[in-house]
């Protein structure tokens, strides 16, 4: 395969183990073989989990050792425990990485349990095992004391953190297995719960057992060995000769176990030995059936030495459950890596002594895999899977180099492996072209430096993990020196401590000619960034390298276990099959027929697929050559193709596009030779027709076949999907674009009839590419944008509300999802595997099916999903994410009201009034189809959506209501004047006329806020309802006197409305306790009765003013001049204008059991004081006031009196 490019049938998926949350994680210390337990076992706070210092700090912490996927037998979720071994061995950790789980699962196994030791793990000293017949799953780990630790894992422990502090002495065993003290383990196997399998360094086996009601504290040991006593009893004597293999502190004789496989019935051990040789152990009785060097060759022993294996092998060995002849029992796959490596077939059959036997299917074919390419790779491990033909075997490699690997994959017969074991047969899992995405550059068009685009590709999600970006600031900040302890503040983000350390380094200059030198500043600017990226992507780089290949048996789907991630194998689809294998479509034509051509079924035109690969490349090859300056400026200006409404026509937006970015000036006769030479290998030019572009095309379909029903997805399984679309999103794009600036350059550059290009139409494929383009920006913003996820309240919440006496709601549970997965991906089902789709091809299709969910046929509904979306974003409150997606909103009344809204929760009330004014006639049209409350996502409820449709009356209430929430009461008091000249216009019956009472009522209250008074007025005047005007005038009454505006308020006119001004200020007069503060309500309703004409009402209400006034302590400078004395000389002159059979009052006076000069007036329900009324006529003001003059006059001589039991303060 060296000699010629793979055929890329396969797609890696990446996934980051990051945990969504801190307190996800729960970490347990162990304490040592007989140490009371409760005593050391600690849960670890996360607080305690701190970022890696450096390099070698984050490989400790982060990067696995050794790790692998265990799929439980039992098909309760959760099924697939992912198991790594960190921090120099002494650390496991144990998590969920199912993708979907059952219906009837509610919570969300999403704890991480880590498991402190206090001695390190063995190499391949860990397994897992569990039974059908049971839900807990048992791990078993072998640590360097020669302890075996028994976890009893319960379902619980994953999706409760309490459930796993709670007595860990019961599900936590250790046992020291007496062979121990003289032997050494090398291999741990577990045949089922019950029954361990441990390699020794002796060569023997040891077997240990344990009954089912036992919890592991305690094994039966049984020794099986090769060569006896004498063979165990020399494995001890310490003069050991060279026949011994040193690992690690141990000596391991030849004969030592390194891989381990059991019969599919389980009363066989297959071992392949470091002498390479494979042995068959009957397990009934310990002896060895099968002896047999691993190629079936006959070894001279001074040979031996040169076929030893590395005893770091573990993997060289697999069982194929199969029958595909009549004779044979099962197939034993072998692989020997002396020299180039090869592969050998075993038949296990039944020997003529009743034993086993094992037969070499193929002795004389020489199975060695080829290596992926020139390079030196190391075949680490190999997986055999079924396929959907029984007589078929599906074979898994995974190769490394260094920190790079590679998947490949052959299907083949046995009956005809010879012939199918050729390199053109073999298939390849192509690697992510997200990862090799542009990287940020300033750009000659913009000022700001490329900070914003670098934060941006930072933390793409899923791009780096925060711990890689945090051990990054910190190796980046240790090489800055002093400048750490000024720019780094952990009470900041990460972001802003990014943003600080950078800039911190880059200081604004002058250039040459004392100008500030901005050019050298961005420059310098985006070295800095540059330099924190290269550390970033050198940690990442060490977290991508492979340790191991599993293959779930239930789903047959590959998984590669990365030191700090996992890596999914999918199948390409049309575009990805096109893409990645457009320049070697004619090498594989046989595969990409047998294998690929499914994949190839929205090709309904039937043009050859090598030809449409060969629009790919030739496409590829035409950008690949363009200039970054051209790069750019065609991707900008594709950009703003897409998301803009063209206001020309296609011939002309073409030119214009052409011109923008300069193809005559940039795209030079070499390039333009090149592209012609890559178009020649499938015809050249004339060859270009619209249905061999449409080809290329239509492998990006949305519309797909609705999904069987499945099970819920998991939240790592939401992540799965979210960053497989990630990946298809992004070469959507790329081979859209290829497309687009090739279409352009062929139109303008090249004569159609001259080079015969008459089906070539330029302009319906611009379009059309161009409308794809703009799906893929609102995919590309889905797949970006992040936020804190919104959940139900849970049981735990509802609890702690009832406790705090609160009312538990929606809340933000500090996870972080991108929109598409919040919104689309989270309430999508997974598809369960079946004979003829296995899950990597129902992985693929699932990820159409959420660009399916996104852009779902739209119909004649006036809405659409992307309305849909931005209804989410503002119920939600996310207002940043929400400003950001107008930009792909269509033009649409519905959208143009949206975009209205935005603009009000951004404060731009001036924008989102011109808004709301252009989407008016569309939305309150009689003809528009009629949303509900689903089609907003729950932003507007019943009663908008009814004035929304209800006419421009209606309409602009709705509006009036809206600005009136956001307290803009300037912008709400004009749309209730707009909807008020719509009321005019209506008809005259009940409902019309309670929504006029409605508007008027906001406007009322509207102009009350910005004193408005005229128009509060106004609007007050014409309210029919009478409890909405009485409410309303006593509103604008209190409004007005407490805000100083009393004048204004007694000029207004209040037509009909007299009596109930002044029932509302005679109101506040009665309940004014202090007249000396507060609204002064006694002189405006004075001034007010004056006004109207009531003198005997004006003099009334004085009169009860001086009353209140006598009995206020309350000290004057003049003292014959006081408030008092002129209140009385005013009484007495307006009494003296009336009739003088008039000229009386009429007052309330307390009984003699309270005193006419208390000085609180109580006002309680238990006041026991009675008033009498009684009339006052002038003759008797004239006598009170002549009293009050005596009473000063006394006051001033000196003279006081407490006489009769009054008492007065004259203090």
């Amino acid at each position: 395969m060296a000699d010629q490019e793979p055929f890329y049938l396969f797609k890696e998926l990446r996934l980051s183990l990051e945990p969504a949350c801190p307190d996800s994680i729960v970490t347990i210390r162990l304490p040592p073989h007989g140490q009371p337990s409760k005593t050391s076992q600690r849960r670890v706070k996360p607080s305690e989990l701190l970022p890696a210092e450096d390099e070698g700090a984050f490989a400790k912490k982060h990067l696995a050792s050794s790790s692998s996927i265990y799929f439980r037998r039992n098909q309760k979720y959760p099924r697939s425990f992912l198991w790594r071994v960190l921090e120099d061995g002494k650390t496991l950790s144990i998590q969920s990485v199912d993708l979907s789980k059952s219906a009837k699962s509610t919570a969300e196994a999403s704890i991480i349990l880590r498991l402190a030791f206090p001695n390190a793990i063995r190499p391949a000293g860990v397994v897992l095992s569990d039974s059908k017949e049971h839900e807990h799953s048992n791990v078993f780990v072998l640590t360097s004391s020669d302890g075996l630790y028994t976890f009893t894992l319960r379902p619980e422990f994953f999706t409760r953190a309490s459930s796993i502090e709670a007595n860990v002495s019961f599900w936590c065993k250790v046992f020291l297995p007496s062979s121990f003290s003289f032997r050494y383990p090398h291999r741990l196997a577990a045949l089922n719960p019950r029954e361990l399998l441990i390699s020794l360094h002796d060569g023997g086996v040891l077997k240990l057992s344990r009954r089912q009601e036992d919890d592991g504290s305690f094994w039966t040991e049984t020794i099986f060995n090769e060569g006896g006593w004498s063979s165990s009893f020399r494995s001890l004597l310490p003069w050991q000769g060279s026949n011994t293999i040193r690992y690690g502190n141990t000596k391991l004789e030849q004969t030592v176990a390194t891989s381990l496989a059991f019969s599919p019935d389980n009363t066989y051990l297959f071992t392949i030995s470091l002498n390479h040789t494979i042995k068959a152990w009957n397990l009934s009785n310990g002896r060895i059936d099968v002896n047999k060097d691993l190629l079936n060759e006959e070894r001279q022993v001074q040979d031996i030495s040169k076929f030893l294996l590395d005893p770091s092998e573990t993997d060289l060995i697999a069982v194929i459950n199969r029958q595909i002849r009549s004779e044979d029992k099962f197939y034993v796959l072998t692989y020997s890596p002396i020299g180039a490596g090869q592969f050998k077939f075993w038949a296990a059959i039944d020997g003529t002594n009743g034993q086993l036997e094992l037969e070499d299917i193929c002795p004389d074919a020489v199975l060695e895999p080829p290596a992926p390419s020139t390079e030196i790779w190391t075949l680490a491990q190999f997986k055999v899977t079924s396929t959907s033909q029984t007589e078929r075997i599906s074979l898994w490699i995974l190769w490394k180099n260094n920190t790079s690997y590679c998947v490949q994959n052959l299907e083949f017969d046995l009956r005809t492996i010879r012939i199918e074991w050729s390199d053109e047969f073999w298939v390849t899992a192509v690697t992510e072209t997200l990862s090799d995405q542009l990287l940020p550059e300033p750009s000659d068009f913009e000022s700001d430096d490329s900070t914003d685009k670098w934060i941006d590709y930072l933390f793409y999600p899923e791009r780096f993990t925060k711990a890689t970006l945090e051990t990054s600031l910190t190796i980046y900040e240790q090489s800055l020196g002093a400048l750490k302890e000024r720019t780094s503040s952990k009470t900041k983000t990460l972001e802003e401590r990014l943003c600080s350390s950078v800039a911190a380094t880059v200081a604004l200059n002058r250039d040459s000619d004392a100008n500030i030198d901005f050019e050298q500043y961005r420059s310098d600017v985006d070295s800095q960034w540059r330099r924190f990226y290269r550390i970033a992507a050198e940690l990442h780089k060490q977290r991508g390298e492979a340790v191991s290949l599993v293959i779930d048996s239930y789903s047959d789907l590959p998984w590669v276990v990365t030191a700090d991630g996992v890596t999914l194998i999918r199948d390409c689809s049309g575009t990805e099959l096109l893409y990645h294998n457009r320049t070697n479509q004619s090498y594989h034509e046989d595969i990409l027929q047998f294998r690929g051509a499914g994949k190839l079924s929205h090709n309904k035109l039937k043009k050859d697929p090598k030809d449409i690969a060969g629009l790919v490349n030739a496409a590829c090859v035409f950008r690949e050559a363009f200039s970054d300056r051209l790069l750019h400026t065609c991707l900008a200006t594709a950009e703003f193709e897409a998301l803009q409404e063209p206001p020309y026509s296609v011939s002309d937006r073409i030119q214009s596009f052409y011109d923008r970015c300069g193809f005559a000036s940039q795209v030079s006769d070499d390039d333009y030779n090149q592209l012609i030479a890559a178009l020649d290998v499938f015809g050249g030019l004339k060859a270009l027709d619209t249905n061999l572009f449409t080809a290329v095309t239509d492998s990006i379909p949305y519309q797909v076949r609705k999904p069987r029903e499945g099970l819920p997805l998991t939240a790592f399984g939401g992540r799965t999907l979210v960053v497989g679309a990630q990946e298809l999103i992004h070469l959507h794009s790329i081979v859209l674009f290829d497309l687009l600036v090739l279409i352009v350059f062929l139109e303008i550059e090249v004569d159609r009839e001259e080079e015969s290009m008459e089906w070539f139409d330029a302009g319906s494929l611009y379009s059309k590419i161009i409308g794809m383009l703009r799906d893929q920006e609102v995919l590309k913003w889905l797949a970006k944008s992040s936020r804190l996820q919104v959940s139900n309240p849970t049981g735990e919440d509802l609890e702690a509300s009832l406790k705090n006496l609160e009312v538990s709601g929606p809340r933000r549970d500090g996870r972080r999802a991108t929109v598409l997965q919040d919104l689309f991906v989270d309430y999508m089902d997974l598809p369960a595997s079946r004979t003829d789709l296995t899950q990597p091809y129902l992985l693929t299709a699932s990820l159409r099916n959420i660009f399916y969910r996104v852009f779902e046929p739209e119909g004649q509904k006036s809405y659409s999903s992307l309305t849909l979306i931005l209804c989410n974003l503002l119920k939600t409150q996310n207002i940043g994410l929400a400003s950001e997606f107008v930009r792909y909103l269509p033009n649409t009344p519905w959208a143009t009201y949206l975009r209205g809204r935005v603009h009000i929760c951004k404060r731009e009330h001036a924008m989102a009034a011109i808004y709301f004014k252009k989407s008016a006639y569309g939305l309150h049209s009689p003809h528009r189809d009629k949303m509900t409350v689903e089609d907003t996502d729950g932003l507007l409820d019943l009663i908008s959506l009814r004035d929304l449709h209800g006419g421009p009356l209606g309409f602009y209430r709705h509006i009036t209501d809206l600005f009136e929430k956001g307290r803009v009461y300037s912008y709400a008091v004009d749309f209730a004047k707009i909807a008020m000249q719509f009321a005019a216009l209506a008809r005259s019956d009940e409902p019309v006329a309670n929504i006029k009472d409605d508007v008027l009522n906001r406007l009322f209250y509207s102009s009350l806020q910005t004193s408005r008074f005229d128009e509060a007025y106004s609007a007050l005047s014409q309210i029919g309802d009478n409890a909405l005007k009485k409410r309303a005038i006593r509103d604008l009454v209190s409004f007005m006197c407490e805000k100083g505006d009393s004048e204004e308020l007694i000029s207004l006119p209040f037509i009909g409305l007299q009596d109930e001004v002044d029932e509302q200020l005679a109101f506040h007069c009665q309940n004014t306790l202090n007249i000396n503060s507060g609204p002064p309500f006694h002189k405006i309703l004075f001034s007010w009765r004056m006004r109207q004409g009531d003198f005997r009402g004006a003099a009334s209400i004085l009169y009860d003013r001086l009353q209140r006034l006598q009995t206020a302590s309350t000290a004057f400078k003049d003292s014959q001049n006081t408030p008092v004395t002129q209140g009385y000389l005013v009484l007495i002159d307006i009494l003296s204008s009336v009739d003088p059979a008039q000229a009386w009052v009429l007052t309330s006076t307390r009984t003699a059991e309270e005193s006419a000069v208390t000085k609180r007036v109580k006002t309680t329900a238990g006041n026991t004081a009675t008033l009498t009324r009684k009339v006052v006529t002038i003759d008797d003001i004239r006598k009170e006031y002549q009293r009050e003059l005596d009473r000063i006059a006394k006051i001033e001589s000196n003279q006081f009196s407490f006489i009769g039991g009054v008492e007065e303060d004259v203090l």
